[in-house]
């Protein structure tokens, strides 16, 4: 049942990075194993809602197509017929106004972390995508060829839930539906082969953390864990 349907004709960001996949893109399969994706090896208890009062959403995703691969990834928004900017708007996690939200940046322990605060307010959405890193020596808005990208297969990305979940949003990485989500709760996944995708069709404003950064042996000690309750 692998599907052969999902495919764009042009050069795009998708049709390279399913290539380079190792999901095995049937729909009628019901769970991803582990070793894609874990939800809840840790959660986060804490009140930090003054915070996210607080944040202004100063930051949209990438836009410039002097990238390549920016307007790779652009370009299928332009085959869909979709627009461009309806993936809400992001704001970088600082120390100082985020004491709380760095903290649980901080407790992953990755090298050289990333942080973003995603905010999709109702409407809002992000296509079906496969991600691209690619590795630290590799100048990626120098790229103008697929074939000079090598996967980054050391960085890891996860994202945990800022508020608790609403009705009509949801996160969909593989064939895993993401919902009833609390505050605090924290998903891995598997970047370089889980296809995935984000909608808010609700009525409330939906944040959630993101954070990408190299993998250390703290943070597989704790991918290892099982609901492990840190308290921020």
């Amino acid at each position: 049942m692998k599907d052969e349907k999902h495919w764009f004709k042009g050069e795009t960001l998708w049709n390279h990075r399913r290539k380079t996949s190792d999901w095995h893109f049937d729909t009628t399969i019901k769970t991803e194993s582990s070793d894609k994706l874990k939800l809840n090896f840790v959660k986060f208890k804490g009140d930090w809602q003054s915070e996210l009062d607080a944040t202004v959403y100063d930051k949209r995703p990438p836009l410039d197509l002097s990238q390549y691969l920016v307007r790779l990834g652009v370009q299928e928004h332009i085959d869909l017929g979709v627009d461009t900017r309806i993936e809400g708007l992001r704001a970088g996690v600082d120390p100082i106004k985020h004491p709380k939200i760095n903290k649980i940046v901080q407790t992953f322990g990755l090298e050289k972390p990333l942080a973003q605060i995603l905010l999709q307010k109702p409407g809002e959405m992000f296509t079906l995508h496969i991600d691209a890193i690619c590795y630290d020596n590799f100048d990626r808005h120098k790229v103008s060829s697929m074939d000079q990208v090598e996967t980054d297969h050391e960085s890891v990305r996860v994202f945990v839930a800022l508020q608790d979940w609403s009705w009509g949003q949801y996160l969909m990485m593989g064939n895993h539906h993401w919902v009833q989500w609390k505050a605090g709760d924290v998903m891995w996944f598997r970047w370089q082969d889980l296809p995935h995708a984000s909608a808010n069709c609700g009525h409330m404003n939906r944040p959630f953390l993101k954070i990408t950064g190299k993998k250390t042996k703290q943070f597989e000690d704790l991918l290892g864990e099982r609901n492990k309750i840190i308290n921020v």
